[in-house]
Formats: structure tokens, C-alpha cells, sequence
């Protein structure tokens, strides 16, 4: 009958615990938050199968990583890393069964970039910006894990990150409705009867605002001998 390990959690992780042939209790972690995998890994400890060491797994990784910065971070920001590379870590089981970092390489990386691309909402699919962070997060874990000689090599060394698309910034309508109200009143200084003054200042105002991007603010106490 095949050996069965004991589990316990502690810290949000499970833990393996089992008795030797001369009574000596083994306790040591699984690096796994999910019971029926934490469970997998625990009887092969038992049984003596070689299994990933739990200091490279990328959840107990994340754990560690956490500590160095916690104090200085948002609680919203460190929310956003354990996800971040949560959801990586899971992905990592799902398609290699294993969570371990010092296996992961560029192949698996690319893998991961596509996957995300094409489980987005179509209807409102992941922007090039977001799967950059998602990807710079992951990146910063595997770098600190190499730094401290927890894993052999840098999976990100050549990997090509996705580039950002910068979006063209359209003026809102409010926006438009207020430069107009404010070109209406910086010009109302030109006579009634000159319309064709009047409307030369509207013109000249707006390209003014254009130009150089002033805010309201500056253009309400702009003089025309200041231009």
C-alpha cells in the first residue's frame, strides 16, 4: 500500500508531515496553496520520489519576494504582485504540472504572453499596457529569484517584452466646450461692430492654445502684448 502524507496549513500553504520507520517525524511544505496538489507533491516526499524543491516554487517564491518590499508598498500593490504572479504560477501547473521557476524558460514565457492575448474579452481584450505589467511583475520575481541564487538562469534575459501603444489623447467634448467659452470671453475685448476682428481672435486664440498647450488657468491671464 502506497505511503500517504499527512497535511497541515500554515501561512496559506500546505504542509507535509509524516513519521520515518523509526518514528521521526518529517514535517516540510509543499509550496502549494491548493489541497489535492499539496497532497500529490506530500506522497511523493514520502515515497521518495525526486520532487521540485519548494524554495523554487513561484508561489513560495512570491511569499519570500513580498517580505523584502511589503513595508514600503500599498497593500493594493502587493495585492496586484501575488496575482499578478499567482496567476502565473497557475498557468505554469496547468500546462507544464509543475510550479517550479528554475524550470521555467523563454518557451514558456512566449506560451504564456500568447495565452493571455487570446483568453481576453474580445469585447474588451487585455491592452498591450496591461499584459506589460502583468509581464514586467513576473520578470522582476524571476530576477530577484536569480540574484539570490535561487534559480540557475534568467528565462527574461532575451525574452521580448510586448511594446505599449501610445493612444492618441482626444480632446473630450467638455474639454472643447470650455476652451470655447474661454476664447468667447478673451475676445468679447474686440469691438461689436468688427466681427471680422472678432472672428480672426477666436482663430488666433485657438491656435495659441493649440501651439503651445497652455492650461485655462494660463490662458485666461495671457495678454496680447505677452504674445
Amino acid at each position: 500500500m502506497k505511503k500517504k502524507a499527512g497535511l497541515y496549513k500554515k501561512g496559506g500553504y500546505y504542509y507535509a508531515q509524516w513519521f520515518d520507520k523509526d518514528g521521526k517525524r518529517h514535517q516540510k511544505s509543499t509550496g502549494s496553496k491548493n489541497k489535492a496538489e499539496a497532497q500529490k507533491i506530500a506522497n511523493e516526499m514520502v515515497s521518495g520520489v525526486s520532487v521540485e524543491p519548494t524554495d523554487s516554487s513561484v508561489d513560495y517564491l512570491v511569499k519570500e519576494w513580498v517580505k523584502e518590499f511589503q513595508a514600503d508598498r500599498s497593500p493594493r500593490t502587493v495585492e496586484d504582485i501575488e496575482t499578478h504572479c499567482g496567476c502565473f504560477s497557475d498557468w505554469l501547473f496547468d500546462r507544464n504540472g509543475h510550479r517550479d521557476a528554475s524550470k521555467v524558460t523563454k518557451r514558456d514565457l512566449i506560451a504564456y504572453r500568447n495565452s493571455s492575448e487570446r483568453k481576453s474579452d474580445p469585447k474588451k481584450p487585455l491592452s498591450s499596457s496591461t499584459l506589460g505589467i502583468k509581464l514586467r511583475t513576473i520578470r522582476s520575481l524571476f530576477n530577484w529569484a536569480f540574484k539570490n541564487d535561487i534559480i540557475p538562469n534568467k528565462p527574461f534575459a532575451t525574452f521580448q517584452m510586448p511594446k505599449s501603444i501610445a493612444k492618441d489623447k482626444i480632446i473630450e467634448r467638455g474639454e472643447m466646450q470650455l476652451i470655447l467659452e474661454t476664447v468667447r470671453k478673451a475676445s468679447e475685448n474686440a469691438k461689436k461692430d468688427d466681427e471680422k476682428n472678432k472672428k480672426r481672435l477666436h482663430y488666433l486664440y485657438i491656435l495659441l492654445i493649440a501651439l503651445t498647450g497652455m492650461r485655462k488657468g494660463e490662458f485666461e491671464s495671457c495678454k496680447m502684448q505677452d504674445i
